[in-house]
């Protein structure tokens, strides 16, 4: 069954801030020292397909921080494109979408009150907030299978694999400045 193409596009446009939580992704504390919150900036993603005029919004954290044998310091995926590919499983079952040409690099969940809750981010695509009192990765992922035209009595599992099989869902992230390492108080 066909799919229609979906592309999701990160911007470099500011729309708010998250705390987020240093993330130790090399396991460099043994025992891990005291929770760690730094500020940085929420921004803009598109979620459109190609043979439609509907046109989805959602805030996302682009940047991480990771602790680091210097020191913890700010990490992102850099621009680029990538076909995404369904990850099941992650997160409790919530799932990701992996970005094909960078093996640690996912688009997936994040808090549902980016400015009170902090989540410990590495530098992945998180999906914050809530879109009409939903969860809006759960809102994201539904607007995906919208888009791609995918029947809605479909499981999420089964489209989320028939989309990947298809090759139709790309993200496109755009050039975006480094913002300073802001520590602030944790929640």
């Amino acid at each position: 069954m066909p799919t229609r193409a979906v592309s999701c596009t990160v911007t470099s446009r500011g729309v708010g801030t998250a705390i987020v939580r240093a993330y130790d992704y090399d396991r460099i504390e043994r025992p891990p020292r005291k929770k760690r919150c730094y500020e940085v900036p929420l921004y803009h993603m598109t979620l459109s397909a190609e043979d439609t005029s509907k046109e989805y919004h959602f805030k996302v954290i682009r940047f991480g921080v990771v602790i680091g044998r210097r020191g913890d310091y700010l990490h992102a995926t850099p621009a680029s494109q990538h076909e995404l590919i369904w990850q099941d499983g992650y997160m409790s079952g919530k799932g990701a979408w992996k970005l094909s040409n960078r093996p640690k690099a996912l688009v997936h969940d994040g808090a549902d009150y980016p400015q009170k809750e902090a989540w410990g981010a590495a530098g992945c695509i998180e999906v914050t907030g809530l879109v009409g009192g939903q969860d809006a990765w759960r809102v994201f992922n539904q607007r995906v299978r919208e888009l791609s035209g995918v029947p809605k009595d479909w499981r999420r599992i089964e489209a989320h694999k028939l989309i990947q099989k298809n090759r139709s869902f790309k993200c496109v992230l755009q050039p975006v400045v480094k913002p300073p390492l802001k520590p602030i108080r944790c929640p």
